[in-house]
């Protein structure tokens, strides 16, 4: 699925998460990356994140567009 985020790129510290998600890694190709707030989402970058239960659905909304 194509990313919202990735079709306007922004730092990681400009995506508006929902309050209780923090986005730890990004993975690009065979790079792992601490997501620091200057990394820009790119295409095929896998993004391993964590929420809440009840912010699952939202963080996708806002990574996804779902």
């Amino acid at each position: 699925d194509e990313s919202v985020i990735v079709d306007t790129p922004s730092s990681i510290s400009e995506i508006k998460l929902p309050y209780h998600c923090l986005i730890m890694v990004v993975l690009r190709g065979k790079e792992a990356m601490l997501a620091k707030g200057d990394v820009i989402l790119k295409p095929n970058d896998l993004v391993i994140a964590v929420s809440t239960r009840q912010e699952q659905v939202n963080i996708r909304r806002v990574l996804l567009g779902e």
